[in-house]
């Protein structure tokens, strides 16, 4: 029991060990949770999603467009 002891680490390096890993658990769930709303919002602010809905527009009008020609023939 006693080389149990002394194998064990001193109390202080425990608690900043714990300290630790609440630290990086609480940073974890803070990216988590925020990092994605803050990357659309980034990309709501550049435009990017508006010009994507655009080019989807553009590219169903052109499948309309050969569709209506390939009725014709």
């Amino acid at each position: 029991m006693q080389e149990e002891m002394e194998q064990m680490p001193p109390p202080k390096v425990k608690e900043k060990v714990s300290r630790m890993v609440l630290l990086m658990d609480f940073c974890a769930q803070v990216v988590d949770l925020y990092l994605p709303r803050a990357m659309d919002t980034f990309i709501a602010l550049t435009g990017v999603e508006g010009e994507r809905e655009v080019l989807q527009e553009d590219e169903e009008e052109k499948d309309d467009k050969t569709s209506h020609t390939d009725e014709k023939e």
